[in-house]
């Protein structure tokens, strides 16, 4: 995928399955988050602690609400919390 990935969104959701799956790039989900088309947000938590380290929306310039949907816990410790945005007011 070239340029804004935003741009690209109508094409892929009408190709056949129409769904995005997004492992491992905190730019490209703010981007999703910022431009309002972001459906579903999966977050693993691993039990471990570093002291440091990027936020998974640092580029992200607005603020984006989050619900609630669902939470697993594994017997690792990992939890997948899994949030849909809310929509937006004004």
């Amino acid at each position: 995928m070239r340029g804004e990935a935003t741009e690209h969104i109508p094409e892929i959701e009408a190709a056949d399955g129409g769904e995005i799956l997004v492992i491992g790039s905190a730019h490209l989900i703010a981007g999703l988050a910022g431009a309002g088309i972001l459906d579903e947000l999966r977050i693993m938590i691993s039990p471990i602690v570093i002291g440091q380290g990027r936020s998974l929306f640092e580029t992200l310039n607005e603020r984006v609400s989050l619900e609630l949907l669902r939470v697993r816990q594994f017997d690792s410790g990992n939890v997948l919390l899994t949030y849909r945005p809310t929509p937006r007011s004004g």
